[in-house]
């Protein structure tokens, strides 16, 4: 019962690279300051 439930926690969580929702929100609101600030420029 131990091992299932521990492998359930892990198969549910993902990985940190599957596109987690917030940090894809960070990631786009960090671009368009960039782009309109011109700070690549």
């Amino acid at each position: 019962m131990l091992k299932l439930s521990f492998f359930s926690f892990y198969v549910t969580v993902h990985s940190t690279f599957g596109g987690n929702p917030l940090a894809s929100a960070v990631a786009i609101a960090s671009l368009e300051v960039i782009k309109e600030e011109r700070l690549t420029e």
